[in-house]
Parts: structure tokens; C-alpha cells; sequence
């Protein structure tokens, strides 16, 4: 018999710093047809059961599982939560070069509200990396309104990150990518205690730059 999943709740639709949390994410690596997915990497298993525990608090519904060679895809077929992600302005379709900071959170003036959709959105399109005592956070997407965005969020809440563009040769993927990076210590300090990710990966460099550091 074909488990049928369950529905807890309907969605909240209250912006709050898990609801925002969950848009960050889902700006970043989600997608939305006639259901919802969040693609995760493999190495990242703590974030992937973060998420799915915001699907059940957030989005008040069980997700499922689709595992892939070197990622996996928490899902939901659920109306409600298709609806959940409409009714924030995201469209159904590809939107790695249209997607934006939803109207909502950049009108929000509850530092909550825009730490977490910062940590969602630097969780799934951001990256830490470090050589010796240097550390950097940079943010990479195909959108220049989600970047910008990004960057608006981050200096109200007192980070100051610098942009570039340029195309990218390597692959099947031409688009134009736009960056954000944070690169003095202080401030890389502040954001990964501040703001921080969910990412397994970003943490586990993270505390290797901290051994590095105070070692």
C-alpha cells in the first residue's frame, strides 16, 4: 500500500525567523512545479534534517526523500505548500536567473526576520573558505536582484559585502554569476556567529579555521 503522507497543520504564513529561514533556503536551492523540492548535497545530512523539520513546522506537512548518487531532494507534492511558496512571490518554474528577496522580507524590520532568511540563503548559495588565518564568505548566484538583495539585507544588519560579476566558461552553464564576499577577519567572525549557516560543510571549514586560529 503507497504510504500516504501526512498534513499537520496548515502552513505559517506569520514571517518569523524559521519562516524566513525556509525562504532563504528555498531562494536558493529550491524549485516549485506542480510540487516543492530542495535539492541538498550528500555531505550535508544535518542540514537536510533541519529542513525537513521545517517542513513539518513550517510548511505542516511530511516531506519525503529522493536520493541521488551525490545529492538528495526533500519533496512535497502538497497543494498547501506549493500554495504556501506562491502567496511569498516565488513562481513555479525555472528561476535561478529571476528569483529575488521576497517583497516581504526586504520591507521586514525584525532582525530575526532577516538574519534568518541570510542564513538560509548563505546556507544553500554561499561558501566559506579559509588559508591560514584568512577566512571569506562569499555569496555566488545567477541573479544580480537576488545578490543585490542579499547584500541590501546583510549591510542592515551591519555586515558591509562587496559585489562582482563575470561569466562562466566551464560547463554546460553560460550564465552570468553574480558575487557577494565578506573578507576582513572581524567581519567573517561576526557573520558565522551572527548569521552563520546550517550547512554542514560551511561548519565543519568553519571549525577548521577556528583550530587554525586559537590552536
Amino acid at each position: 500500500m503507497r504510504h500516504v503522507r501526512a498534513i499537520y497543520h496548515q502552513p505559517r504564513l506569520t514571517l518569523d525567523h524559521r519562516v524566513a529561514l525556509l525562504l532563504g533556503l528555498h531562494a536558493g536551492d529550491g524549485h516549485l512545479s506542480e510540487g516543492w523540492g530542495i535539492s541538498v548535497t550528500g555531505r550535508d545530512v544535518q542540514m537536510g534534517k533541519r529542513i525537513v523539520r521545517l517542513a513539518k513546522e513550517v510548511l505542516g506537512v511530511e516531506p519525503y526523500l529522493e536520493r541521488h548518487e551525490n545529492y538528495f531532494v526533500i519533496r512535497s507534492g502538497k497543494r498547501q505548500v506549493r500554495e504556501f511558496f506562491q502567496r511569498f512571490g516565488f513562481t513555479t518554474g525555472r528561476k535561478a536567473g529571476t528569483v529575488a528577496v521576497p517583497p516581504c522580507v526586504m520591507q521586514s524590520d525584525n532582525r530575526a526576520v532577516l538574519t534568518g532568511f541570510l542564513q538560509g540563503a548563505f546556507s544553500s548559495d554561499g561558501s566559506f573558505w579559509f588559508k591560514g588565518g584568512w577566512g571569506q564568505c562569499r555569496f555566488e548566484v545567477a541573479s544580480a536582484r537576488f545578490r543585490d538583495g542579499f547584500i541590501e539585507l546583510a549591510a542592515r544588519v551591519g555586515f558591509r559585502f562587496r559585489a562582482y560579476s563575470y561569466r562562466h566558461h566551464h560547463g554546460h552553464n553560460k550564465l552570468r554569476l553574480h558575487t557577494a564576499y565578506l573578507g576582513t577577519r572581524p567581519d567573517v567572525l561576526r557573520w558565522m556567529r551572527s548569521v552563520g549557516s546550517i550547512s554542514d560543510t560551511h561548519l565543519a571549514r568553519y571549525r577548521d579555521w577556528q583550530r587554525f586560529l586559537y590552536r
